[in-house]
């Protein structure tokens, strides 16, 4: 069995591959990373980009492989005006060829000084995050514990919140197989 996954961050890698092979349906798989163009702004800003980002992740990831997986993270607004009203989180699509399965991460607030520096400079939330002086590192998406690991103050990483987010992607497609036999 083949996945494809649409990128080469080594945190989403390592978090589907994982959470992957923890499924017995899943435990001879081999997982073939792509970089993709997922479609949508690098950062995105709407719950409808982080979906299509990961649906297109998913299904260019697909040619050649019996699933496609993209995960997205992103910033999602709502208008009931709790807080900043902004969280950051991540989804996953699982592709088959024909229908899609998807998961969501858990997601989190960020403080207004970084919101700012995202929506008036146009940062992503990396670039956002050392601007402020929370991190040093210019690609903090790209570590286990990445910007969930800084808000948490080290209690959970982003590697954490994507497993998350594939692993209800995964029981989305199980459920499904269930009822349809």
């Amino acid at each position: 069995m083949r996945i494809g996954i649409g990128t080469k961050n080594p945190v989403k890698v390592q978090a589907i591959k994982e959470v992957f092979l923890s499924y017995s349906e899943f435990s001879n798989a081999e997982f073939k990373p792509k970089e993709v163009d997922p479609g949508v702004n690098e950062q995105p800003l709407t719950i409808e980009e982080i979906l299509l980002g990961a649906y297109h992740r998913a299904c260019l990831s697909f040619p050649g492989c019996d699933y496609g997986v993209g995960v997205e993270g992103g910033l999602i607004h709502t208008s009931v005006g709790y807080g900043t009203g902004n969280l950051n989180f991540a989804i996953c699509i699982i592709f088959d060829g024909r229908k899609t399965y998807t998961g969501a991460g858990p997601g989190f607030e960020l403080p207004f000084p970084v919101l700012s520096k995202m929506f008036q400079e146009k940062l992503t939330l990396d670039e956002a995050m050392r601007n402020v002086g929370l991190t040093e590192s210019p690609r903090v998406g790209y570590e286990e514990g990445g910007n969930t690991a800084i808000i948490t103050n080290n209690r959970r990483t982003r590697k954490e919140d994507v497993q998350l987010a594939v692993m209800l992607a995964i029981s989305s497609y199980i459920l499904r197989q269930k009822l349809e036999k």
